[in-house]
């Protein structure tokens, strides 16, 4: 809602356009209108763990973002044996059919809209070393990118509604400075008292001397 003329509401009567579950069966979400396809007791999106990065993740689905890393334009060089044999196992316990379908192929690029590869994007995966040919892993997104900004905001055009009069609006950086700063208040605080007992009892005990 920060990058684009993006909006949500939640109404408490349906039909609802999407659904989100915490089931223990993987973080996932259908993909831009495909979630119209599903009846409405079907949820559209879950979450079975959490973190910033996964919502931010799984809301860019939401909106009609496909993965980065199987981006037409990738440069990725797969070891496609071992990721097969990691992704097979236990906690994914993909099939080879879903491992290809979320991980291994490329996108047809006259089915989606592209930038250059971008492998900070929040819709990139991290890739472990020893999925990659060269064993050199990447990091992926954990936040929403520049290119991830600029190409939803392109996506959903119009005027980005004004903030509400009285409130301001934080970057996600300002955030973290601010949740640092009170941590360290909390910090100089506590240290504050502790040293102002220690005087306390120093003046105590000269007092009954």
């Amino acid at each position: 809602t920060t990058y684009a003329n993006v909006k949500f509401t939640y109404p408490t009567v349906g039909p609802y356009d999407i659904r989100i579950a915490f089931q223990n069966s993987g973080a996932w979400s259908y993909v831009g209108t495909d979630a119209k396809q599903l009846p409405q007791n079907y949820p559209t999106m879950n979450f079975g763990f959490m973190g910033a990065d996964v919502v931010k993740h799984e809301f860019g689905h939401m909106l009609g973002l496909y993965h980065e890393h199987q981006n037409p334009q990738s440069g990725i060089c797969w070891d496609e044996a071992q990721v097969i044999k990691e992704l097979s196992g236990p906690p994914n316990n993909w099939s080879v059919a879903q491992i290809r379908f979320n991980v291994l192929d490329k996108h047809n690029p006259n089915n989606v809209i592209t930038t250059a590869w971008d492998n900070q994007s929040i819709m990139h995966y991290g890739i472990p070393a020893s999925w990659t040919c060269n064993k050199v892993g990447i990091t992926g997104g954990k936040q929403i990118s520049t290119v991830d900004r600029n190409f939803i905001a392109v996506q959903y055009p119009g005027s980005i509604p004004p903030p509400v009069p009285g409130t301001i609006t934080l970057t996600e950086k300002q955030v973290s400075d601010i949740l640092l700063w009170l941590n360290a208040s909390v910090s100089e605080a506590d240290s504050n008292a502790f040293h102002l007992k220690l005087t306390r009892d120093k003046i105590k005990k000269t007092l009954v001397k």
